[in-house]
């Protein structure tokens, strides 16, 4: 079974038109954080705020979000979702397509979403997909995709070769050991790698990690995995919500990705580099992103705020009786007023 980046194009379909591997009719895991209430909000609203999804990355769950849900929180409902494979969607087998539309139903009204790394292209997928439901986008490491194909090609079959480390076929040389053994090896070279090297054994979350399932995260490496998403940075341009990228300093990879990203998006997107930190940004520096994060949702929700004033205003100027109270409403409206 293999995926190849042109069947994971976005299309309407039914499941029974999903890519080979993807399963029908699933939903994710999600956990919801409330916040706090105002005049006219429920618990779960943050006074009628506009809402934040974050979305973790590869071998992470809606845990990983902790720091910065609690932040945001104290002004508006935050929700956690787990992605396919991971935590408690680990059944859920789904293309960065169809994740997306997954994803629309966790939250399906206007809201932030904040992905990293694979949870930033998934939200971009989003972002593409359905963008009623996005207010702003925040795009954390988070690759656009492969250009190249030949490079595209070689990704993916380093993908599977990973993936197959975690779910091997029966003649794989690890496909004797224990499923945990398999996954502890795999989340110990996983975090090994140069891009982790800001994070300690606390802070990189590894016994948290170590509660996925390898098949599940094997599926996410096959249908997710950088290899097999379709290269969109030929549409970034068609983006017109408010986006944040954000990249650490010391991750040169992708802080050069990032402001490329922002460029090709257009006035509407903002650049920031998170100083000291490496790939995983929110988690080596979590206070700073978290205060970078508000910050940025505040400005959006006040130029959004004054926008909304000002198209108010100009119905007004033009239809000057629109929203007026009728207080000659019992007179019959027929006859002109003496």
């Amino acid at each position: 079974m293999e995926v190849h980046p042109g069947s994971l194009v976005p299309v309407e379909r039914g499941d029974e038109d999903a890519p080979a591997g993807e399963q029908a009719g699933s939903s994710l895991a999600s956990e919801t954080y409330a916040g706090r209430t105002g005049p006219g909000g429920s618990p779960h609203s943050g006074g009628g705020r506009t809402p934040a999804v974050l979305v973790h990355g590869f071998t992470q769950g809606s845990w990983s979000w902790q720091a910065t849900a609690e932040q945001l929180a104290g002004t508006r409902g935050v929700t956690c979702a787990d992605l396919p494979g991971h935590g408690g969607s680990r059944d859920v087998s789904a293309g960065l397509w169809r994740t997306a539309e997954l994803l629309a139903d966790v939250v399906p009204r206007p809201a932030f979403w904040v992905g990293y790394s694979l949870g930033g292209r998934a939200c971009l997928h989003l972002a593409l997909s359905r963008p009623d439901l996005v207010r702003g986008l925040v795009l954390i490491g988070a690759h656009p995709g492969i250009a190249d194909e030949a490079e595209r090609n070689r990704r993916r079959r380093a993908d599977w070769q990973l993936a197959a480390r975690l779910d091997p076929p029966p003649e794989h040389p690890d496909a004797a050991d224990p499923p945990q053994v398999r996954l502890d090896r795999f989340l110990q070279r996983w975090l090994a790698n140069p891009m982790f090297a800001g994070l300690d054994r606390r802070s990189a979350g590894l016994e948290r990690r170590r509660e996925n399932d390898p098949a599940g995260l094997a599926q996410s490496l096959r249908l997710a995995g950088t290899g097999s998403q379709e290269p969109l940075w030929g549409r970034l341009g068609e983006l017109d919500m408010p986006v944040l990228v954000v990249a650490g300093q010391r991750d040169a990879k992708f802080t050069a990705l990032g402001r490329r990203a922002a460029g090709l998006i257009g006035a509407n997107a903002r650049f920031e580099e998170v100083p000291g930190a490496g790939h995983p940004a929110h988690v080596e520096a979590p206070d700073h992103f978290s205060a970078l994060l508000g910050r940025w949702i505040d400005s959006v929700e006040a130029i959004q705020v004054c926008e909304a004033v000002d198209g108010d205003t100009h119905r007004q100027a033009h239809h000057p009786q629109e929203g007026r109270p009728d207080r000659q409403s019992s007179r019959p409206t027929a006859r002109a007023n003496p």
